[in-house]
């Protein structure tokens, strides 16, 4: 018997269980600052504060983009590209409050730009729907 839904991938529910573990045991200490708080931490701390952020936020956003993609590997791959950028392209100097909403809504778009490639790569040209016909 097994504790998952067959649809939706097994590694979704491993990660969905470390995370509540390692929330509710305090594995992964979170630190008591607010978003605004954060925010302001970076322009006096920025490698601080995109640290506490990336501790924050990164096991969240990875469950979030299973729930869209339902495939672990390629949402890790999101979130970590969302990381890199947020980073790279010093995209915390835009934020002012909702830095929260932000990482959602990024990962949210990205996750539905991964599902719209996989459709459009995957199905079948009208060319060929035509030839089967």
């Amino acid at each position: 018997m097994t504790f998952y839904h067959k649809n939706i991938n097994k590694k979704y529910y491993i990660l969905r269980f470390l995370c509540y573990f390692a929330l509710h045991n305090s594995i992964i200490k979170m630190n008591h600052l607010t978003d605004k708080e954060l925010v302001s931490l970076f322009s006096t701390d920025k490698e601080r504060a995109f640290n506490l952020f990336f501790q924050r936020y990164y096991i969240r956003l990875c469950m979030y983009a299973v729930q869209i993609t339902d495939d672990f590997s390629e949402s890790e791959d999101i979130v970590q590209s969302f990381f890199i950028s947020f980073w790279e392209k010093k995209l915390y100097k835009t934020i002012t409050d909702n830095l929260k909403g932000y990482a959602y809504l990024c990962i949210r778009n990205a996750s539905l730009k991964f599902i719209e490639n996989c459709l459009l790569y995957t199905s079948p040209s009208p060319r060929d729907r035509s030839l089967s016909r």
